[in-house]
C-alpha cells in the first residue's frame, strides 16, 4: 500500500514541512508496516532523509533562473506517479500549490492537506491544522462540506520518541532552577538569529555559569562561525552545538529554558513545557507566535536587541511556572 507526501522543505521556507511530515509517514507505518511512503519535491535537493522512504521529483530545473512551481507541469508528472504507484492517500504540504492543483490531483486519488495559514481554499478530503486557535469552523468557508476537518493542538503532528521523554522534562520545571538554556532558529537560520543571540549572551554576567544547548541545523557556514566564537570565548564546556535533531528529544527533556522560532519547534517545546523566548523567522509564524502569545504560554520578542533580549530574559523567569503549568494543561 502506497503513500504520498508532496512537499517542499528549503532554507527559503524552512524545514517544519518535511519535519512534520516525516512525523506522520512513521506514525502510518507503525499502524500498517506494509506501507510505503514516497516524498514527491519539486526539485532535488541535499538534506537527507530515512531511507526506507522513497524520493521522487515533479521537476527538475529551474527555467530561466525562475525558482517558482511550474504548476501544470508539478500537477501532469504527479499524475503520472499517482498512475504508475497506485497511492491510497496524497497528502499535500506546500504552500505554493495552487487550488488548479488540487482540483487536478483529486480526481485519481483522495487528498488531504496539511495547512496552518487559514487564508486560501482547499479541494480535499481531508484537513488538518494543529495551530492553537484552530476549531472545526476555522475552515469552514475554505474546503467542501463533506471535507473532515482536524483542528487543533490535538492533531499536532510530533516525533514519536517524545511521548516518553516529557515527564522528565516535566521534573526539571518543577524544579524551577535554570541550568540549561536551549537556542533553535529550526533547519536553517536564514537570519542568523542563533549568532546574533550568542554575541549577546557572551557580553553577560547574567549568563554566566549557565549551559547552553546550541541547534545550527543546515546552516554549516553558521555552525563554523558559532563554532570559532566559542572558542574564542574560552567557554567551550559552557556551550554544545549540535547540527541535526536526533537526539532532540533528549535535549528538550534537558532544557529549562529555550530561545527559538514560532514554527514547529514551538509546539515541541510546548510539548516538554519549556518556557520560550518566541521569534518569528517565515510569515506563516505569525499566527502561531501571536496565540502563544495572548495565551500566555510564550514571551513574545519583536526586535532582537540586547535590551529587549534581557527583559524578556527577566519576564520570563518572572512567570517561568506559571508558563510551565499552562503548557502542562495543554
Amino acid at each position: 500500500m502506497n503513500l504520498f507526501f508532496r512537499l517542499n522543505a528549503s532554507d527559503l521556507i524552512g524545514y517544519g514541512h518535511l519535519s512534520r511530515c516525516i512525523n506522520l509517514a512513521e506514525g502510518f507505518k507503525r499502524k500498517n508496516k506494509n506501507f510505503k511512503i514516497f516524498f514527491l519535491f519539486d526539485r532535488p535537493n541535499s538534506f537527507k532523509i530515512n531511507k526506507t522512504i522513497k524520493i521522487l521529483y515533479t521537476q527538475s530545473k529551474y527555467k530561466n533562473n525562475n525558482k517558482n512551481i511550474d504548476i501544470k507541469k508539478d500537477y501532469l508528472k504527479t499524475i503520472s506517479f499517482i498512475k504508475k504507484y497506485n497511492p491510497k492517500l496524497l497528502i499535500l504540504d506546500n504552500y505554493d500549490i495552487t487550488t488548479t492543483w488540487e482540483k487536478k490531483i483529486s480526481k485519481y486519488v483522495e487528498l488531504m492537506i496539511i495547512d496552518d495559514l487559514n487564508n486560501r481554499k482547499h479541494t480535499a478530503k481531508y484537513i488538518l491544522d494543529y495551530s492553537l486557535n484552530r476549531n472545526i469552523k476555522s475552515y469552514s468557508h475554505l474546503v467542501q462540506n463533506n471535507t473532515t476537518k482536524f483542528m487543533g493542538p490535538d492533531y499536532f503532528l510530533f516525533k514519536y520518541s517524545m511521548k516518553n521523554k516529557r515527564k522528565k522534562s516535566f521534573k526539571n520545571q518543577i524544579s524551577n532552577k535554570i541550568k540549561t538554556i536551549m537556542i533553535n532558529f529550526g533547519g536553517f537560520d536564514k537570519k542568523g538569529y542563533l549568532l546574533k543571540i550568542l554575541k549577546l549572551i557572551l557580553l553577560k554576567d547574567l549568563f554566566l555559569g549557565k549551559k547552553f544547548i546550541l541547534l545550527t541545523g543546515f546552516n554549516n557556514q553558521l555552525y563554523l562561525q558559532i563554532k570559532e566564537l566559542i572558542i574564542k570565548t574560552k567557554r567551550n564546556k559552557d556551550f554544545k552545538i549540535y547540527t541535526d535533531n536526533k537526539n532532540i528529544t533528549d535535549l528538550y527533556a534537558n532544557s529549562d529554558l529555550a530561545i527559538g522560532s514560532g514554527g514547529v519547534s514551538s509546539y515541541e517545546r510546548l510539548m516538554f513545557g519549556i518556557p520560550t523566548i518566541q521569534i518569528n523567522t517565515y510569515r506563516n509564524q505569525v499566527n502561531n507566535t501571536n496565540c502563544l502569545n495572548e495565551s500566555n504560554l510564550i514571551v513574545k520578542l519583536n526586535t532582537l536587541t540586547e535590551k529587549n533580549l534581557i527583559n524578556s530574559y527577566y519576564k520570563l523567569i518572572k512567570n517561568k511556572y506559571k508558563i510551565f503549568k499552562l503548557s502542562y494543561s495543554i
